[in-house]
């Protein structure tokens, strides 16, 4: 961990960065990997302003993970990242290349979020690809984020979006080249700081039909509604997973708190006994 004026930067000397440099890993290894980090920084008193991590490539695996033991990873997941949600100091990550799935879960539970404008830059949550969903808090991070329209477009699809498309949602809070994304994090770490501002507040960038539709709950139900019956004509109800991603997502974001990120993970539990069957 180094530090510039008073910004602790995570780089690559430290676990968080093992995080995206173990592409065989299995999920249960990234997750005791990123509990290093979180009780690393958690700890450091050396942490004294904002936090910067350097991510690059950064994604999860989930060979070779026995399927009961996905709610046990998602509920530790769940518990390490809001770890980083409640962290006092503002958390800025800066991220190039591909970051998706727990990758992706991870700079949501970060309080500042900034890309590059490579095209190998890509952030999604594409575990309905695979037969499950987002279980480390996705569902219930990114409708919040960015508004339930936009969030279901990607968590059910399975996409990516670059940089440019992320900041248009609010996925994003800047997209730089890739020769200042360090310098740009350090400098947003040092503002944030000195500001005395820990968390962002935002407004997800969805314009007038956002405000019919994505902030309101009767808005939010006909959003639901139609997504449920464009799945059912898309799918036939023979793929389980877009439909609980759907409901998880739902039930995360109208009733929030413990209950959103206890349904995720009996979703995200169940969904791997259907993609995997013994």
């Amino acid at each position: 961990m180094a530090e510039t004026s008073g910004s602790s930067v995570v780089t690559s000397t430290v676990p968080v960065y093992a995080v995206t440099r173990l592409p065989a890993a299995s999920r249960a290894l990234r997750v005791k990997v990123l509990g290093v980090f979180v009780g690393r920084i958690s700890g450091n008193p050396a942490v004294t302003a904002n936090e910067v991590a350097l991510f690059e490539g950064c994604g999860m695996s989930y060979r070779r993970t026995p399927v009961g033991a996905f709610d046990r990873l998602s509920g530790e997941g769940q518990v390490l990242l809001q770890q980083l949600a409640d962290f006092p100091k503002t958390l800025v990550v800066a991220m190039h290349g591909p970051c998706l799935g727990g990758g992706l879960e991870l700079a949501l539970a970060c309080h500042y979020r900034l890309c590059t404008d490579s095209p190998r830059t890509q952030l999604g949550l594409p575990e309905v690809q695979l037969g499950l969903l987002p279980g480390a808090g996705g569902c219930n991070r990114l409708p919040r984020l960015i508004g339930a329209r936009a969030a279901l477009d990607i968590i059910l699809a399975g996409k990516s979006e670059r940089g440019q498309k992320a900041f248009r949602l609010g996925l994003v809070d800047a997209v730089v080249p890739v020769s200042i994304l360090r310098s740009t994090a350090l400098a947003a770490a040092e503002r944030l700081a000195q500001s005395g501002i820990r968390s962002i507040v935002r407004r997800p960038k969805t314009g007038f039909m956002g405000l019919l539709l994505d902030r309101n709950p009767l808005g939010r139900r006909i959003v639901y509604a139609a997504a449920r019956k464009q799945l059912i004509k898309k799918t036939g109800g023979h793929y389980p997973a877009p439909v609980a991603a759907l409901e998880a997502v739902e039930v995360g974001r109208e009733r929030g708190g413990a209950g959103g990120y206890a349904f995720e993970r009996q979703e995200c539990a169940g969904s791997a006994i259907t993609a995997f069957p013994a």
